[in-house]
């Protein structure tokens, strides 16, 4: 049987435990990594999953609405933890957030090719 998840199912997880089972299920059911998350204390829902991006995909980095597109992910460490990309850039994971932050800067990995400004500036 499929277990039916989406993000207003994550109000439904109580522990990072939770997540974590939902991550494996999850895992199984779709043939690809799953990772469990906890954004912290002050944040709602707080835990969740997330499938961490493939060899192979469109990413781009971003901060404070600006987006510029970084080519594809070269290789993603066997824990998930480190993400690096044909635009020459490494990602980290932070901590057991669902974000993966570039190596030395304040930029955040995102999915798909995206080259946006923010209008305010």
């Amino acid at each position: 049987m499929e277990t039916k998840y989406t993000h207003a199912s994550f109000w439904n997880l109580k522990t990072f435990a939770d997540a974590e089972v939902l991550a494996e299920q999850v895992s199984k059911e779709k043939g690809y990594v799953h990772l469990a998350y906890d954004y912290g204390t002050n944040v709602s829902p707080r835990y969740g999953i997330v499938a961490p991006p493939k060899v192979g995909e469109d990413i781009s980095y971003a901060f404070n609405g600006d987006y510029y597109p970084d080519g594809q992910v070269k290789s993603v460490s066997a824990n998930c933890r480190v993400i690096t990309t044909t635009g020459g850039h490494t990602f980290y994971r932070r901590l057991r957030t669902p974000n993966w932050k570039m190596a030395g800067g304040t930029w955040f990995l995102v999915k798909g090719h995206r080259n946006d400004k923010n209008p305010c500036f």
